[in-house]
């Protein structure tokens, strides 16, 4: 295969969000290292997605654990420890 049709059947794909896994062995590269040392530069701009990916789940997760303890039913444990705390 050519190299410039190799770079293009790499490029393309990856820059599609196609999993580097599944690219490698089409472009002939020995091993997926080989590949995301070639085409590094293709990732740079996903770094701020999946910062702002992370930030989103973590904001998902504060919420969602948040709506777990306002909706929660208190046990009887908590409510005697907080009886217990608040008449001392």
């Amino acid at each position: 295969m050519p190299k410039d049709a190799r770079h293009t059947a790499a490029s393309l794909p990856i820059s599609a969000d196609a999993n580097v896994k599944a690219v490698h062995p089409h472009i002939r590269h020995k091993s997926v290292t080989m590949t995301l040392g070639t085409y590094a530069d293709l990732f740079d701009d996903d770094l701020d997605a999946v910062a702002q990916r992370l930030h989103d789940a973590a904001a998902v997760a504060r919420e969602e654990t948040a709506d777990q303890l306002r909706t929660s039913e208190p046990n009887a444990e908590s409510f005697i420890g907080r009886a217990g705390a608040a008449g001392q």
